[in-house]
């Protein structure tokens, strides 16, 4: 992309940052899901579950992704602007976790009788 494509884009440095935070949140989320998706069922599942989630908290994008958090720390328009598109992509995380893991039936502890 040409620096004038870029800058018609996005016009502010701001908006190149925070789009670049959507796009590695929108990532993370659909690695995590086509993954969680192919999982077996069964008891395995919860603990490669959260091997998959460790794997994302690791991975190339994640760092990145922490890279420009630091970077909004002395920016406080870049700070709001990426909190608003974390909590988004966080809300799509806890869905895919609980219909895909957590969402396990509780059994109720079996009763002693003195």
């Amino acid at each position: 992309m040409s620096r004038g494509a870029a800058t018609h884009h996005f016009p502010r440095r701001l908006d190149l940052i925070v789009s670049a935070v959507d796009e590695i949140g929108q990532r993370h989320l659909q690695q995590w899901t086509e993954e969680l998706e192919s999982l077996p069922p069964g008891p395995a599942r919860l603990r490669r579950a959260l091997d998959l989630l460790w794997e994302q908290l690791t991975s190339p994008l994640w760092i990145a992704s922490t890279k420009l958090w630091i970077a909004a720390d002395d920016d406080p328009e870049l700070y709001e602007r990426m909190i608003a598109t974390e909590t988004q992509i966080a809300r799509g995380f806890r869905a895919h976790a609980r219909a895909s893991c957590w969402a396990i039936r509780r059994r109720p502890l079996a009763s002693t009788s003195a």
